[in-house]
């Protein structure tokens, strides 16, 4: 089985996390295409996968050809692309090919909810449907998400929409070091209660209400570690009012261990496809609250494996925290059924189920031939 995987870049976000994981893992012969730009998550890929593309910039028709060009001459069973310029690109692509191969198309989010945050909306839906209109399959991360995009009717078939869950090496989150002994080598405080997100600072994530929520408790012994970075950090600095118990540490390549070391974990956003954060922090064992969108219920029973609260409640927020800072048996429980749970978010599952994925797209066209 030849695969040709296709995405925009490969930055740190936790969609081209997955699209690394997937590409590493999945047993077929692979190349890949990046449409604009390679980035950080290149050095966790397989340096035998060869890649191509990532020119640093979106130049359409350069793009297209080279991805015309390359399913010719590389002749792949299935093509499989990532998000909606790279997806937009292929089906164009594919139109000029000679050869036809598989097509499969994959969100990471709702399309809807990054639409709502661009320029000329119902051109670029259009664009979108055009691209998911040849694929043979139109793929998410979620339940949740396939609904969405079947519901706004991003493709007229309900059967061409799937989903996989993604998957994480568990073992690189069960295996570190205790929380004590990573709070001392990151330099927190063993004296302070740590309430820790991760994540790009961006609106989407909502930022603004955890921050409102959190500057409300009174305790002097809680910190807030806002962990990443994006275009509304200043936003977030200045909302924060100079309360001191607000950090805001920047980006780092080992959040995850800032993630064990706290003692919950909040992720407040607007939307989210499945996040990955989420699964991290389920596996470390540090409790979770979570906003009650897309596919983050299928990660957190709420009540059981965490607790969840509607989206842009401030109020909301706040309850939660004050109920779980005040409550260490809640916490404790909550940690151990999410860690329970979060073994089958595995890295060798979902790729069991991408090649069960393939196989059962190649079968279906052998069939119909």
């Amino acid at each position: 089985m030849k695969i040709l995987f296709i995405t925009d870049h490969l930055g740190g976000g936790g969609a081209e996390q997955q699209f690394v994981n997937i590409a590493n893992n999945v047993n077929a012969e692979k190349r890949i295409h990046l449409t604009v730009d390679k980035g950080m998550r290149q050095a966790d890929l397989d340096k035998s996968i060869p890649l191509s593309g990532g020119h640093g910039n979106r130049v359409p028709l350069r793009s297209i050809r080279e991805i015309k060009e390359l399913i010719d001459s590389f002749k792949p069973d299935i093509v499989h692309s990532f998000l909606m310029y790279s997806c937009f690109l292929t089906a164009v692509a594919l139109k000029f090919s000679r050869v036809k191969p598989v097509f499969a198309a994959q969100e990471f989010s709702s399309p809807e909810e990054i639409l709502n945050e661009v320029k000329f909306k119902p051109l670029k839906k259009w664009l979108l449907k055009f691209s998911y209109r040849p694929a043979d399959k139109v793929l998410t991360i979620s339940r949740a998400v396939m609904d969405d995009m079947i519901k706004r009717k991003y493709f007229q078939d309900p059967s061409k929409g799937a989903y996989i869950y993604d998957g994480l090496n568990i073992r690189n989150y069960t295996d570190l070091d205790p929380k004590d002994t990573l709070r001392k080598r990151l330099g927190l405080d063993p004296e302070k209660f740590y309430i820790t997100f991760v994540g790009s600072i961006v609106k989407r994530k909502g930022l603004s209400y955890l921050i409102s929520a959190f500057k409300a408790l009174p305790d002097e012994k809680l910190k807030l570690l806002i962990i990443g970075k994006g275009d509304m950090m200043e936003t977030c600095r200045k909302l924060s009012g100079g309360d001191s118990r607000v950090e805001f540490p920047g980006y780092k390549r080992n959040a995850v261990e800032y993630i064990k070391s706290s003692d919950l974990f909040i992720l407040p956003s607007l939307y989210e496809g499945l996040p990955n954060v989420v699964i991290e922090a389920m596996a470390v064992g540090t409790p979770v609250i979570a906003t009650n969108v897309f596919g983050t219920p299928e990660l957190i029973e709420d009540g059981k494996t965490g607790v969840l609260v509607p989206p842009a409640d401030t109020a909301a927020l706040k309850q939660a925290m004050l109920w779980l800072t005040g409550d260490s048996r809640a916490r404790e429980t909550f940690a151990r059924e999410a860690r329970k749970k979060a073994g089958y978010f595995s890295i060798g599952r979902m790729a069991r189920d991408y090649e069960a994925f393939y196989s059962s797209l190649l079968n279906t066209k052998t069939r119909s031939e």
